[in-house]
């Protein structure tokens, strides 16, 4: 069932991309903006969480702290790896059991001077203050921590000796040099929101490293302003965006598809009159833009495709002509190739021809010269189409009628050279394999004149190509001689011959069949019969080329020996 294309105007193809390009742009535009804002306040305000950690860490004493430190160690140190509960359970009853271990470092005056100094540095009204705590770092364990020494938060302060697992990169490499701090970076969690976290050493009064001065400012309050500002500039930019978008819009209108909707609607006019009234030639279009070239090629095409017409006429009944030569071209063609392959018990053969045009310049041939002889040739002319398929009959003909007359095929083809060479004006050449069977003793008498090499197959083994010397093509080389070669075919034995066209087949990507694949195809199925071989070839070269058209003929040629020479004589 046909079903009519959905079609769009011009108009409304032009609103949708100024739209789609405006919202682009737009978004583009508040992208950029918003991650701009983002990243410089975010940065300002690590540099700010930086200035007030290192300032108060600054007039920090050390030595009240180093004491409870080293409580927290001397508890911390004691445990095993299966003691340790990290914050990750806070609020269980094993975290609990945990931090009791330390509870009697609460106790000790050093801690509460250390927490009443972090409580007074909390208490200054430092803006977006979350959290402000002392911590060590321990590497040691097959699992590194933060150890929490004294915390002054409000809220849910951590007690001494509370673990948290850290991964951070800036966290690891604080451990190598606690005197540098820990960089300023951000976190983000359900509990405490996004927060930047910065740490600053203490030193004690004979400048020892004691433990790491860190602060926690939240940012909630800013990622809030930072949704405000994204909202006002998306409505701001949005409203511009609109306005241009309707300035655009009636400028294209006006400019571009009301002209082209002119030359649409003459060309749909002259459409449905066949062309027969000048349409484009009374269009008022007269632009010096390529709207106009183009209504001025539309007036001059108009006037062309009347003078085409009837060239077209004369061309596709000419080509009509030539097409039906051609199907009768290549139906003689086939014809002349033999399809009754002999059934007999000492011999087997088969044999296709697949040409890659209409007709072809490949050609197999097989006959009997005298009832002791089987002749098989295999051949391809230069070149295809109809030329070349007449320079095949004439060269299947001429080795034919040579070949019944005797001699060995080196002989035959020597003979068979120079008749071709005689008038051979335009230079065409066949390369040729002949082979002549006895039939009665198996031994194969070949000779090749430029073509491709045999395949052989001697019974239990696999086809190999006999590769050997060879003339060059028929009708190249005027008086040219030619080399005889024997095999000994013993019963079972086969032959496999072939035009180019079957190694030379091609994937779209340009990779060829060649013949390692060809004589591999050949070992799977060689004791099947000669037509499988055929078909089964045929069908793995079609399967290779993936449906592509063939880029040569293919011609192949498939024969056992079965050497039952008597039972044929009967």
């Amino acid at each position: 069932m046909d079903h009519k294309k959905t079609r769009i105007s011009l108009k409304v193809k032009a609103v949708l991309i100024v739209i789609l390009m405006a919202l682009a742009l737009c978004a583009s535009a508040i992208g950029m903006s918003y991650y701009t804002f983002v990243t410089t306040d975010e940065a300002m305000f690590k540099r700010h969480v930086k200035d007030i950690v290192w300032t108060a860490a600054q007039n920090f004493g050390g030595d009240d702290l180093k004491k409870v430190k080293e409580s927290v160690l001397e508890t911390y140190t004691k445990l095993g790896d299966e003691d340790i509960v990290t914050s990750g359970d806070w609020g269980s009853d094993e975290f609990n059991a945990y931090l009791a271990r330390y509870a009697h470092i609460k106790e000790m005056p050093e801690y509460r001077s250390v927490y009443d100094a972090l409580a007074k540095t909390r208490d200054l009204g430092i803006a977006a203050l979350a959290s402000i705590y002392t911590i060590i770092y321990d590497n040691s364990r097959s699992e590194p921590y933060a150890i929490y020494v004294v915390d002054a938060s409000h809220g849910e302060a951590c007690e001494p000796g509370c673990l948290d697992s850290f991964y951070s990169e800036d966290d690891l490499s604080v451990i190598d040099d606690p005197t540098k701090g820990l960089e300023p970076y951000t976190t983000a969690t359900d509990t405490y929101g996004r927060l930047v976290v910065s740490g600053a050493p203490i030193y004690d009064s004979n400048g020892e490293y004691v433990a790491l001065f860190c602060i926690d400012l939240s940012m909630d309050d800013i990622k809030a302003d930072e949704m405000r500002f994204f909202l006002r500039l998306a409505l701001t930019l949005a409203g511009v965006t609109a306005v241009i978008c309707i300035i655009n819009i009636l400028v294209i209108s006006k400019t571009v598809i009301s002209p082209i909707k002119k030359l649409s609607d003459a060309a749909a006019d002259y459409v449905s009159d066949s062309g027969k009234t000048a349409t484009f030639s009374e269009l008022d279009i007269d632009r010096g833009d390529e709207i106009g070239e183009l209504a001025d090629a539309m007036k001059a095409m108009e006037h062309n495709i009347r003078d085409y017409i009837d060239d077209i006429t004369n061309m596709t009944s000419e080509r009509e002509r030539i097409g039906a030569e051609l199907g009768v071209a290549s139906t003689i063609q086939m014809d002349m190739m033999p399809v009754n392959f002999p059934e007999r018990s000492d011999i087997e053969l088969h044999a296709a021809m697949i040409p890659a045009k209409e007709v072809g310049g490949d050609f197999y041939d097989f006959f009997f010269p005298d009832k002791d002889h089987l002749a098989m040739v295999m051949a391809d002319v230069s070149g295809k189409g109809i030329p070349a398929a007449l320079f095949m009959v004439i060269s299947k003909s001429v080795i034919r009628n040579i070949t019944m007359v005797g001699g060995t095929p080196a002989e035959i083809l020597g003979v068979v050279n120079n008749i071709l060479c005689e008038n051979n004006k335009n230079g065409y050449f066949v390369t040729a394999w002949l082979g002549i069977l006895d039939l009665t003793t198996g031994i194969l008498t070949h000779s090749n004149a430029g073509h491709e090499y045999p395949a052989i197959r001697h019974a239990g083994e696999e086809y190999k190509l006999v590769v050997t010397d060879h003339g060059p093509p028929l009708a190249a080389i005027e008086d040219t001689s030619y080399e005889d070669e024997t095999a000994v075919l013993e019963p079972g034995d086969s032959v496999f011959i072939y035009t180019d066209g079957v190694t030379e087949a091609k994937k779209p990507s340009g990779e060829r069949y060649g013949e390692k694949r060809m004589t591999s195809l050949l070992n799977s199925v060689g004791n099947a019969g000669q037509q499988v071989i055929i078909s089964s070839l045929k069908s793995d070269i079609d399967d290779f080329i993936e449906g592509s058209d063939p880029f040569d003929d293919i011609t192949m040629l498939a024969f056992r020996y079965l050497g039952n020479t008597e039972v044929a004589d009967a």
